[in-house]
């Protein structure tokens, strides 16, 4: 009879308890509309301009002013070498947001030894032709915004930078950056 009346009450329990479940407070829902802006694949163009920083001295630490595209203020010396800073385009969706990436340095060699170039950039929206006047930033980490407002929008990065150069050998030195840029 005992085991009964213990039956009969967890039953009892069973039986109040999913009551109590099935009663819970009142419930509610909505709808979520999900949506999505596809953006134009950005296009990353280098104007046929490499960064050059002519002929140098050992044990010395050019630098190419990356707003200066002529970089007047630097020695030249004459007849050897021409000076240029680089210079790419980017077309995308107007007025979107974008960052750039690559290294923050690269190695510079002639075969023998070895020079470490670090880069700076300088970057206006549009397609502009000159780089006075463009905002410096670090566009490695600093978001930038192409120009326009609908449609088709474009932005112009300049790169020059500066190298390190030790008691190291006569020569050419050459490297290759790579430059990315994604919508952010």
């Amino acid at each position: 009879m005992k085991s009964i009346s213990i039956l009969f009450a967890a039953v009892l329990f069973l039986g109040m308890h999913t009551g109590l479940m099935a009663q819970g407070g009142a419930g509610d829902n909505t709808d979520v509309t999900a949506s999505a802006l596809v953006l134009m694949p950005l296009e990353l163009t280098n104007n046929e301009t490499n960064v050059n920083f002519g002929a140098v001295q050992v044990n010395s630490n050019p630098y190419l002013d990356p707003e200066n595209e002529d970089n007047d203020d630097d020695v030249e010396f004459a007849g050897v070498g021409t000076k240029e800073v680089a210079r790419f385009t980017v077309v995308g969706a107007a007025s979107a947001r974008i960052l750039f990436g690559g290294e923050t340095s690269i190695t510079l060699s002639n075969g023998t030894d070895d020079i470490t170039f670090e880069p700076e950039f300088s970057y206006a929206e549009g397609d502009v032709d000159a780089p006075r006047g463009g905002e410096q930033t670090d566009i490695l980490t600093t978001p930038v915004n192409l120009s326009g407002t609908t449609g088709t929008g474009s932005g112009t990065v300049w790169m020059g930078g500066s190298i390190t150069i030790g008691n190291v050998s006569q020569g050419e030195y050459t490297g290759t950056y790579n430059l990315s840029v994604e919508y952010n």
